[in-house]
């Protein structure tokens, strides 16, 4: 197995080539309550809604099915592909939709292309760790809050402080072309104010079985921290619980589903 050394070519390398896996591990998945949470946002905010790190589109569909007009944005062309194809599926079973405006472009999390008057952005699966710089964090929370219409929301869930430690191995997919099969095996450790997950990704039945790499990068951020970055962008925080379900988050845990409003 290569040695774990953070390569910059490598870095969202699993994104782009193996976009098709996250979404077969991920698209259709969702955390007790995780569904209801992110539709009552979108509902509540009555659109539109801007999710500027929408992968495949698992949480924007959410919001999509619901009737809310709906923006994403994501770096990976490939992620973007298979969330237009999520959206279209939506549109072929909710012919009305036809008439729900509906928007997906490229664009990095730290640059948001969307007009202002929206009526809430969207955070899932740790998207604000992305950012991994505190003056990027801040950047981002002024500009959510200018496109924001007075009263709009900011959702986001996080893990908060050091999280998870240790290796993930996944179960072999079959690929899209019916002969491929990918697995990976997944290390994860931190560095400093880093949170690094190193992926390595198995194929086979290539001859001889290829093994590649990629990185994902994410900063630690702790509950004191990120409370203090939403004040100062001018975001009250309207609910904290530690769980999609309401439960009441208590200073020392370790994740959270924040709502915040403009």
């Amino acid at each position: 197995m290569p040695s774990l050394r953070l390569d910059p070519a490598a870095e969202g390398r699993g994104h782009r080539s193996y976009a098709w896996f996250y979404d077969a591990l991920t698209g259709d998945s969702f955390r007790p309550g995780e569904e209801d949470f992110y539709r009552a946002v979108a509902l509540r905010s009555g659109g539109p809604v801007l999710e500027p790190a929408c992968g495949t589109g698992r949480v924007l569909a959410v919001a999509y099915a619901a009737g809310v007009a709906v923006n994403g944005q994501d770096a990976e062309a490939a992620m973007l592909d298979l969330a237009r194809r999520r959206l279209d599926a939506l549109r072929q079973t909710q012919p009305a939709l036809a008439q729900v405006p509906c928007e997906l472009r490229a664009g990095r999390i730290s640059e948001l292309h969307a007009a202002s008057g929206q009526g809430a952005i969207l955070l899932p699966l740790d998207g604000f760790r992305l950012l991994l710089a505190p003056d990027e964090q801040r950047a981002f929370l002024a500009a959510a809050r200018r496109l924001l219409r007075p009263g709009g929301l900011l959702a986001l869930d996080l893990t908060l402080g050091v999280g998870p430690r240790g290796d993930l191995r996944t179960k072999p997919v079959v690929g899209p072309d019916g002969g491929t099969t990918v697995a990976r095996f997944t290390r994860r450790h931190h560095r400093g104010l880093m949170y690094e997950r190193g992926t390595y990704w198995t194929r086979w039945p290539d001859q001889p079985t290829r093994t590649e790499v990629s990185w994902d990068r994410y900063r630690i951020v702790e509950a004191d921290e990120l409370a203090d970055l939403l004040a100062a962008a001018g975001f009250r925080v309207h609910s904290v619980s530690s769980d999609f379900l309401g439960t009441p988050w208590v200073e020392g845990d370790g994740w959270a589903a924040v709502v915040a409003q403009a």
